[in-house]
């Protein structure tokens, strides 16, 4: 039999939200999130774009959590001396696309896109399940680099080495326009269906 895990904040002892898929639990209260991590939940910072006001009175208006990974890297040639090392901050969607292929992953996007975060209470909106966890989450920094870096290259073949430094989770509003979700940072329409 599983270990069962007590739903409540450890911050303020309030009740958290998800699903039974979830990986991730939000506090309402205290802002707070939580990762199941070897049967117990483990805390992360937890930050979160505004919505716009024009947008606040939509019905369809929802967070869609991602997880935040600050990460050190290092990209070398295989074919010559060229290389570098960098730092940066990747977004990860904490929820899994349908048709990604067709869709393409929002976080890889949001690499050349500044994300302003905001600490603090989220307005009382839905959060849409978070059930990809982070053991999945973080194998996509170093999928990111490698296709930005390809992709300059030009089929180079390459070594990239990632380190991982921090992790938290951020919440993005996406609001209902006709029959498409549109994400506050990519401005970018997706119909309900691709994302799960």
């Amino acid at each position: 039999m599983s270990d069962l895990i007590s739903l409540k904040c450890t911050e303020c002892s309030g009740s958290l939200t998800g699903e039974n898929n979830s990986r991730v639990f939000f506090c309402r209260l205290c802002s707070s999130s939580y990762y199941v991590y070897q049967n117990s939940l483990r805390r992360f910072p937890l930050h979160y774009i505004e919505p716009a006001a024009q947008n606040l009175t939509q019905q369809k208006t929802v967070y869609f959590p991602f997880w935040q990974i600050e990460s050190q890297y290092k990209v070398q040639s295989k074919e010559s001396d060229w290389g570098y090392s960098g730092a940066g901050i990747f977004y990860i969607p904490a929820f899994f696309i349908r048709n990604i292929d067709y869709f393409g992953d929002i976080g890889y996007y949001y690499m050349q896109k500044k994300v302003i975060l905001k600490p603090g209470k989220p307005q009382d909106l839905p959060i849409l399940p978070a059930d990809r966890g982070l053991k999945t989450a973080a194998k996509y920094p170093l999928i990111y680099l490698y296709k930005a870096e390809t992709l300059r290259r030009k089929g180079e073949g390459l070594d990239i080495n990632v380190k991982h430094k921090d992790f938290s989770v951020i919440l993005i509003p996406f609001y209902k326009t006709g029959f498409d979700y549109v994400d506050a940072v990519l401005s970018w329409k997706y119909p309900p269906g691709a994302l799960v």
